[in-house]
Parts: structure tokens; sequence; C-alpha cells
């Protein structure tokens, strides 16, 4: 995806929507699991098991990044050139901060499992943090410019499963087209 936003090849939230539900249809719901031996999608629509809905919160908490951090003797961090005070029991130890990339106002300090109060931005000059080359994907930073779009192969994919399933009412008796 983020070689396609790099290329300017999607430039709205809707592009990315539809980027995404291309990619899904076309090839992540489609392609049999090397361990299950089926698709995802026919092993969603077997599964008899009640459908769960979690609460969005608690489904953003899933994609926070996390990284580490030395508490000063002061009781401050940085992180991202932000400076943000924490609680002072830290002070010298080796915390987990866990937060949106998106926005750094946010960030949730752990210590040895136990969730402390939320950290204090002191000095703010980025809100958000920089995506760098080496925290992409192997495979998304290393493909060429010039190769060919995955997402169009997999909404070809996409369009000939949706054929496949549609009725053909154009078909005679025997199969043949009228």
């Amino acid at each position: 995806m983020q070689a396609l936003i790099d290329r300017g090849e999607v430039t709205t939230l809707e592009e990315l929507n539809a980027a995404l539900r291309i990619w899904l249809d076309g090839y992540y719901h489609a392609r049999e699991h090397s361990s299950t031996k089926q698709s995802p999608k026919a092993r969603f629509e077997a599964s008899e098991r009640p459908r769960k809905r979690k609460p969005l919160e608690e489904l953003s908490e899933l994609f926070l990044w996390e990284e580490a951090r030395s508490v000063d003797k002061t009781g401050c961090i940085q992180l991202s050139r932000n400076i943000y005070e924490v609680d002072s029991a830290l002070a010298g130890k080796r915390i987990s901060l866990r937060y949106d990339p998106f926005d750094l106002t946010k960030l949730q300090v752990w210590y040895e499992d136990k969730r402390y109060a939320d950290a204090v931005p002191l000095e703010m000059t980025r809100r958000r943090s920089r995506t760098k080359q080496e925290q992409l994907p192997t495979e998304m930073a290393e493909a060429p410019e010039e190769s060919l779009s995955f997402l169009e192969l997999a909404e070809k994919k996409r369009q000939a499963a949706w054929q496949e399933d549609t009725v053909q009412y154009a078909r005679r008796k025997g199969g043949e087209r009228a």
C-alpha cells in the first residue's frame, strides 16, 4: 500500500479503502491457507461459532506501536523530538511506550506488564511520527517502482471470482449462450 501512496496512485481515504477492499477480496480471502487447506472466506462461512464484535477502542489498542525508553532522573522521556513527563516512580527505569504514530499526544506508559498513567506532553514539536523505510515490511520497502501493481492483479482476480458467482441469465439450457 505504501508503494501505491508513494507513487501517487492512492491519494484519498476512499482510494485507500478501495485498495484495501480489492486486496482483501481479490487476494487474501481467496487464497488457500497452507495449514487449514481452506481460504479464509470458506473457513469463515463454514464456521458455526457466534460472531463477536469488539469496541473500536479495544481494536485500536491492537495496532499501537511500541518502543522502549529510559526515564531520566526528572521523570521525563523523549519520543520523536517530543518531551513527555511520566510517573516520577519510574525515574531511572526502562519503560515501554505504546502509541498511535499518527497521534503523539497520547502515550501509554508500561513497566513490568503494569500500565501507569499516560505520559503528559511537555514540549510537542511533532504531532505524528515519521514513517521510516526500515519500518516497512521488507517486501514493500524493496518493491521496484515499475513493478506490476499487486492491487491491479488482485482486482482482476476479485472480478473474475465475482463473475463466476453471478447467475448467467443469458445462458440457455445445455450451457450455451443465447
